[in-house]
């Protein structure tokens, strides 16, 4: 056997004349088929006799019985009236009977039949789920949360109802009151009559407000003028947000969501304005190299490390920076900006400072050309002395004087050296931050 379908339920409508009820689902056991009885005032009953599963036609007969059980007709319940439903539905034991023994023979039907049930338990679950109330995916409360708020909003809702019955029974009483006086005191009293009549509109008035405050109380959460969480902001009548907040651009961003006037606005768990009622914010454009103080880059970023990425995951960025730092594999991927390490310096787009520079080229560090005086021991005008080649010989002035001569140590083209200071680079003070590019 195998279970083609994924029906487990039928529900059909009683018209005073049908007996017999077709089911289309797989069963192993006639007892698998549990009978219900909906009234019309949506009362559901489960039936524990008066029915009869007809296996061989594939049908609940109801009312219904074994041939040879039936009872008097007088103690059989009728035929299934119009405004009545059946509902036949399938409810396999949560068991599994199937023992496979070691090295013992494998009966493919025996696995098959053990599959067939655990399919139909799943599709047990899966209606009976169908069934329940289920909070959104990215919900972080539990049922508790919803079903407090839901006890809350029907007790606040029939508080409002007792108020609004309570109201119209005063404006009725009122209403029979001033009837009564006219009838009374027609002949010179026709004005307290109608002051009667008045104070009988009132209290109508008064239960119509209370009826429709009970309505929209049960038709959603509380209505505040202040921001509070799963509460309703109400807008005042010109469609704008209460003064008294209006200011407060981390409340409600300082703008004016809603369109309408005397609408709401359904506030979020924190009592903010959710960001989709809030006018748009301009987006970073990608591209945008930022330095955060960070070693991992935000959300939406990627790190300026020359790596290779892929072409069609940031199609975006690729359509901005292109091949320009790297064209990656030269197919799928291109490269990152590499500023690790690395100082900026503003392009020169034909100024003439820094000319010749191409586009998101690399420069290395260099000196300014410049010179050095080089000083002799004697203090005369004019004076002059010589400089020789020592292998032997370091630093700017040599330790010894040889027939008036001051060595200096040279390179092997004859340039005079002096020694070495400083580090492996030139650079200016400094702090090392992350640099990112937005994609």
């Amino acid at each position: 056997m195998t279970v083609a379908s994924s029906l487990n339920k039928h529900t059909y409508k009683g018209n005073g004349v049908t007996t017999e009820w077709p089911y289309s689902f797989k069963i192993t056991q006639p007892d698998e088929i549990k009978v219900y009885l909906t009234d019309p005032d949506s009362v559901v009953t489960k039936l524990e006799s008066d029915y009869w599963i007809d296996v061989d036609a594939q049908c609940v007969i109801y009312p219904g019985y074994e041939p040879g059980t039936e009872p008097p007709v007088e103690g059989q319940p009728p035929i299934l009236p119009e405004g009545w439903q059946i509902t036949l539905l399938r409810v396999v034991p949560l068991t599994q009977e199937l023992d496979l023994v070691n090295q013992g023979p494998f009966f493919a039907e025996a696995i098959e039949s053990a599959l067939d049930k655990l399919t139909m338990i799943a599709q047990q679950h899966e209606e009976a789920l169908s069934r329940s109330v289920q909070l959104p995916v990215n919900s972080d409360g539990g049922g508790d949360k919803l079903l407090g708020e839901i006890l809350d909003a029907s007790s606040t809702a029939q508080q409002a109802a007792n108020t609004a019955l309570q109201a119209q029974a005063n404006a009725e009483t009122a209403a029979q009151n001033a009837a009564n006086d006219v009838a009374a005191l027609l002949q010179g009293y026709v004005q307290d009559a109608q002051n009667h009549a008045n104070d009988a509109a009132n209290y109508a008035n008064q239960a119509q407000n209370s009826a429709a405050a009970a309505a929209a109380t049960a038709a959603s959460i509380e209505v505040t003028d202040t921001p509070e969480p799963n509460k309703i902001l109400r807008l005042n009548t010109d469609g704008k947000l209460p003064a008294s907040i209006t200011g407060d651009a981390a409340t409600v961003g300082g703008k004016t969501p809603g369109t309408g006037a005397n609408n709401v606005l359904v506030l979020d768990e924190n009592g903010k304005v959710p960001q989709e009622n809030l006018p748009p914010i301009p987006s970073v454009p990608t591209g945008t190299i930022i330095a955060i103080a960070m070693s991992t880059p935000p959300p939406g970023y990627l790190k300026c490390n020359g790596a290779a990425v892929s072409r069609t995951t940031y199609t975006a960025l690729f359509g901005v920076i292109s091949t320009t730092f790297g064209a990656g594999d030269g197919s799928t991927t291109f490269n990152l900006p590499d500023l690790r390490g690395e100082f900026i310096r503003g392009w020169d787009d034909g100024r003439g400072v820094d000319s010749g520079r191409a586009f998101g080229s690399w420069q290395a560090d260099e000196f300014k050309m410049h010179r050095h005086r080089l000083k002799s021991s004697s203090s005369s005008t004019g004076s002059t002395f010589q400089m020789g080649h020592s292998s032997s010989k370091t630093g700017v002035a040599g330790a010894d004087q040889v027939s008036g001569i001051k060595w200096f140590d040279t390179d092997a083209a004859g340039n005079q050296l002096v020694e070495d200071v400083g580090g492996p680079e030139t650079r200016p003070r400094n702090v090392a931050l992350l640099y990112c590019i937005k994609y």
